[in-house]
């Protein structure tokens, strides 16, 4: 069928291996080798249309739905994330709490995804409904974040678990000192703030092996899986 899909991309654990969590990306199937119409394309029109608040919540059931298939005892985390825009909409935490409950999933397996771009937008609001989401025992992550403005001013305020650190900062490691040295500075600085640091876009053995070392707690990325259609990663790691 030509309709929306969720796809999850399997996010490994560095330190002790094996799947452990999985990002849930909305697709368009467009058909044909493309494979659909690119998720960043799709979100800026669901965003510029208005769409979006109706796409946050599909993609908040659609990801609960599945993850409700896997038995608790697999722990196994989805991150969703969430467009800037959906922070002015009433209900949101509502939306997500009652998913929750009617999918029967504990909170803490559910990581709220928000990019820095959220943070410029409206501060205060997006903090306000992050801490409410804390408090209910969802995990939040900061996307992309090295990408950004103001980043390390943001950690100050910001209700974060978890940093995903930007694929620009990630890739071609080995063969950058400089890169490497900043790398281990902001994993080292994220584990002072208690945060988990997830390294975005891992495309080759070296690199997975080199930020398994430096402490970096998970990873997602080619080389350690692609995004693949729900069903699939469900029947994969449900085991």
């Amino acid at each position: 069928g030509n309709r929306l899909a969720v796809f999850l991309q399997p996010i490994f654990d560095l330190q002790a291996g094996g799947v452990v969590a999985a990002e849930s990306l909305a697709r368009w199937p467009a058909g044909g080798a493309s494979g659909g119409i690119s998720p960043a394309d799709f979100v800026a029109f669901a965003e510029q249309s208005g769409l979006i608040g109706a796409l946050t919540h599909w993609s908040i059931d659609a990801t609960l739905r599945h993850a409700a298939q896997l038995p608790p005892a697999a722990g196994m985390k989805f991150s969703i994330n969430l467009s800037p825009r959906v922070f002015d909409q009433p209900g949101l935490v509502e939306k997500l709490t009652g998913a929750l409950e009617i999918w029967g999933i504990a909170p803490e397996r559910v990581v709220a995804e928000v990019t820095e771009t959220a943070l410029v937008n409206d501060l205060e609001q997006t903090v306000r409904v992050l801490r409410r989401l804390r408090d209910r025992g969802l995990g939040v992550a900061i996307d992309d974040f090295g990408t950004g403005y103001a980043s390390i001013a943001y950690l100050r305020k910001f209700p974060a678990t978890e940093l995903k650190i930007d694929i620009s900062l990630v890739r071609g490691l080995e063969a950058d000192a400089r890169g490497a040295a900043l790398m281990r500075a902001i994993i080292d600085m994220a584990h002072h703030l208690d945060l988990v640091t997830v390294a975005e876009g891992i495309e080759d053995p070296a690199t997975r092996t080199l930020l398994a070392r430096m402490g970096c707690d998970f990873g997602q990325g080619h080389h350690l899986g692609e995004p693949m259609p729900a069903g699939d990663f469900i029947t994969r790691f449900g085991a």
